[in-house]
Parts: C-alpha cells; sequence; structure tokens
C-alpha cells in the first residue's frame, strides 16, 4: 500500500486538525491561491479526500465519461471509474465531491456548452485535470504541497508533511472512526486487500473496540 507511518495515539485530535486542514482548503483560505495549477491541486487533493483515490496512477487518468451518477435504494450518488495500481473498480463519491467537480467542469471552456449533468450523459472522453488550454500536469504532489506550505498547513500536529496521500490515510480514519464501515468494505473502495487495511489499521481498530466496551 506504501502509506505513510499513521500516529494513532490519539486518532480523534489529530482527526480533527486534519478535518481542519481540509476545511480550510476547501473554503479556499489558501493564501497564495493562484494559478491552474493549484487549482487542480485543490480540486485533486478535495477529491481524494471525498473518494480515498489514489491521487497519481488512478486520479490523473479519469475521464468524464468514467462519472456517473448511480441510485440504489432511492438514492444517488456519483460513482467513478478508476484504473491504477491494482486494476479497475468503481468508487463511490461523498455528496461533497459533487463541488469540485463542478469547479472543474466550469474550468474547461471545451465544455462550457454543457450542463453538469449533461456533460456527464455525454460520454466525453476529456480528461478531468486539465488547464484551460488543454494541458494536463503530469504530477500535481508538488504544487499541492506548496499549497499547503502557503497556507501554513504542511505539517500536522505530530511534525509529519502532509501530502496529497495522507488525505487518502485520511479517509480511510474518517470512514472507519466515524461511519463504522467493515475493513471488508473500505478494501473494495481503496483498492487493496483487507488484510492489508488490518495490518495498517490494526492499532485504530483497537481503539474503536476499546471505546465501545468502556
Amino acid at each position: 500500500m506504501g502509506m505513510q507511518a499513521v500516529v494513532m495515539l490519539e486518532p480523534r485530535r489529530q482527526l480533527r486538525q486534519d478535518r481542519l486542514c481540509i476545511g480550510k482548503i476547501a473554503k479556499g483560505h489558501i493564501v497564495s491561491f493562484k494559478g491552474f495549477h493549484k487549482a487542480i491541486s485543490h480540486a485533486a487533493g478535495l477529491r481524494t479526500y471525498n473518494t480515498g483515490m489514489r491521487h497519481g496512477t488512478e486520479a490523473l487518468g479519469i475521464c468524464w465519461n468514467l462519472i456517473e451518477w448511480h441510485t440504489q435504494d432511492g438514492k444517488r450518488c456519483l460513482r467513478i471509474w478508476v484504473d491504477g495500481k491494482t486494476g479497475g473498480r468503481w468508487l463511490i463519491a461523498k455528496r461533497r465531491a459533487i463541488e469540485p467537480l463542478q469547479r472543474l467542469h466550469q474550468r474547461q471552456p471545451k465544455l462550457a456548452h454543457l450542463s453538469f449533468d449533461g456533460l456527464l450523459q455525454s460520454g466525453c472522453r476529456e480528461l478531468l485535470f486539465k488547464t484551460t488550454s488543454g494541458y494536463q500536469p503530469h504530477r500535481i504532489d508538488g504544487t499541492f504541497r506548496r499549497l499547503l506550505r502557503d497556507a501554513g498547513l504542511l505539517k500536522d500536529s505530530a511534525g509529519q508533511t502532509r501530502t496529497l496521500y495522507s488525505l487518502r490515510h485520511t479517509y480511510a480514519t474518517l470512514e472507519l472512526l466515524t461511519n463504522t464501515i467493515d475493513i471488508h468494505t473500505l478494501s473494495k473502495q481503496l483498492g487493496n486487500s483487507a488484510a492489508m487495511i488490518e495490518r495498517h489499521y490494526s492499532k485504530l481498530t483497537a481503539t474503536m473496540a476499546a471505546e465501545r466496551f468502556a
């Protein structure tokens, strides 16, 4: 899985700080948030935080035709087909992921004649993460790091550097702590084995059990 070490001594305190960091990014509280590359990194960060997808191999290859509305039990949500390190799979996006997608749509003049729903139904094969000129950066992690640095959010409370991949950790931790999602289902969403999720988050699941039994 290639994950950085996760500090689990005070998971809820760390999550509160990570949520504050994400909140500042989402609301645009960025000192030098200028340029389309930073706008792309901003959207990609929110995308990783709201789906758990890998920011490189999976996110950068997404085209608009790989996103669709999905209805189950009367509830409508967005699902995204990704294909990367561990093969292809559908991801279910949280409702708050819709706005970053709409912003990406608005920043592509070539697609301006389509409504957001019309775009998703059009079968458009344009990439999501592109500049207005049609260029797609090969990497966006460096830009995202500068984005956090300029906002004073680069380091977490443990002194570790936040990265785009850190948002994948945050997604997984929040799902386990707040949504009581089981490890098997989470592994399907993240594209990893349940055994690997268990290995990396065993301390977290132990904490959850302790709080239930206390």
